[in-house]
């Protein structure tokens, strides 16, 4: 009779049911203060009967999965529920596709070393833990932090506390989550499913990736203030630009469209992202290649091509001296700060994405960076036009054909930028191909 009552139940957990078990046993009245413990009267039972309980996943579970798929993140079901129910609904959201999987149960996990448990871990082994305790599901989050893994633990019961708190990131469904659970959480889930996790996820990585966007957008124009004096000494002519001039760039026409850049959506495809390792380094090397290599180093020689377009304007031929001071070279140092302020909103925009094209998002959908690069050019404008300041910063008006010049260096930068993503999105995808 227990085998048939035990057949009957995997019957119904197969089919993905819940199966709650009904037994009794009389029991005297324990003495006054003394409270009952499960061990001590949970034998002998009799076994009355059992019901079972049918809870469909929700349908945003299947979304979950298939988003946690694309953005690299593998998804392990660790449960206090009966393995073969487990399995049910797991191959029902689509987590479990293989012919066989290794259901692993509390008490197997009692009985096995931390060895054999990191070998269950592996990334390509197909497993469910099943029917475990707290104790349980904080060694199985402790298991993958050893083999290096960063944790997301996805829970909501009092048992699920402990792994919980100690995931990096222990995430609870606000409108199912116990209050201990909501207490041990670094991450409640204001909605009715957790699918709204794919969208912590893409705002955690936008938040990252429009920090590198800053870093390369700002160091860009460092990049190029920093060449363009060292070539100007390198050559024993005039420095192209003065401190004051800097400061102007640095602290004044830079600042709005560095606010505006922190503001920018999630990049197309970012959730179809590996995740990145975690020590992976803020600047990485694909963002000093195409910052140091590339934007600034270009923005450099757009610079200099301006500073000493005034001085062969004015006669100046190589191997000539140049003045270093008077009205040319004020002139020409204009002509330098306005050349990289004006290469800076072609590498704003650029800046926008660092792989998709920016004229796939739409080049002007960011209308906070719209207005930050036109005010931008605004001061630009007020500072070399507007007195006292053009004196106070040694400004001279450039003549009005340097103006058709300095009106192309946006475009040169963006398109500098375009052809680079074009070569990294193809790169990449040889690479894949392999």
């Amino acid at each position: 009779m227990k085998q048939e009552i035990e057949d009957a139940i995997d019957e119904y957990a197969r089919k993905g049911q819940r199966v709650v078990a009904f037994a009794t046993r009389s029991v005297e009245e324990p003495l006054e203060g003394i409270m009952w413990r499960a061990r001590d009267i949970e034998h002998d039972l009799t076994f009355l009967g059992f019901a079972t309980l049918q809870e469909p996943p929700q349908p945003e579970v299947v979304q979950l999965i298939e988003g946690c798929r694309k953005a690299g993140i593998r998804v392990i079901i660790v449960t206090g529920a009966y393995g073969l129910t487990a399995e049910a609904i797991a191959r029902r959201v689509g987590l479990i596709d293989a012919p066989h999987v290794q259901i692993v149960t509390g008490a197997d996990l009692d009985a096995m070393s931390s060895a054999n448990l990191g070998l269950i871990l592996a990334p390509l082994e197909d497993v469910i833990f099943a029917q475990l305790d707290a104790t349980h599901k904080r060694r199985i989050v402790e298991a993958l932090q050893q083999r290096g893994e960063i944790v997301a633990f996805l829970g909501d019961s009092i048992n699920d506390a402990p792994a919980l708190r100690q995931a990096e990131i222990g995430v609870v469904v606000s409108a199912s989550g116990t209050a201990v659970a909501l207490a041990a959480a670094d991450i409640v889930l204001n909605a009715q499913h957790p699918a709204g996790l794919l969208l912590a996820i893409e705002e955690g990585r936008a938040i990252f990736a429009n920090i590198q966007k800053l870093a390369a957008y700002i160091f860009a124009h460092n990049v190029a203030e920093a060449a363009v004096i060292v070539v100007s000494v390198i050559a024993g002519a005039p420095l192209p630009l003065t401190v004051l001039q800097v400061l102007a760039i640095d602290v004044g026409t830079e600042l709005l469209p560095s606010v505006a850049l922190s503001t920018e959506p999630p990049e197309p495809g970012i959730l179809e992202q590996p995740p990145r390792p975690r020590t992976a380094p803020l600047l990485d090397r694909e963002t000093l290649l195409r910052t140091f290599a590339m934007l600034g180093m270009l923005e450099g020689a757009l610079a200099l091509l301006a500073f000493f377009t005034v001085y062969w304007s004015a006669g100046w031929r190589p191997g000539m001296p140049m003045e270093s001071s008077g009205e040319i070279y004020a002139q020409a140092t204009t002509l330098t700060y306005m050349a990289i302020v004006m290469a800076q909103v072609g590498v704003a925009f650029a800046s926008r994405t660092r792989r998709s094209s920016v004229f796939r998002i739409g080049l002007f959908t960011n209308r906070a960076l719209v207005v930050g690069t036109l005010l931008s050019v605004v001061l630009m404008l007020a500072l070399v036009y507007i007195e006292p300041l053009a004196t106070l910063f040694n400004f001279v008006p450039p003549q009005p054909e340097h103006w058709v010049m300095l009106a192309c260096f946006p475009v040169i930068m963006l398109f500098a930028d375009e052809i680079f993503k074009w070569w990294r999105r193809r790169h990449q995808a040889v690479q894949f191909a392999f």
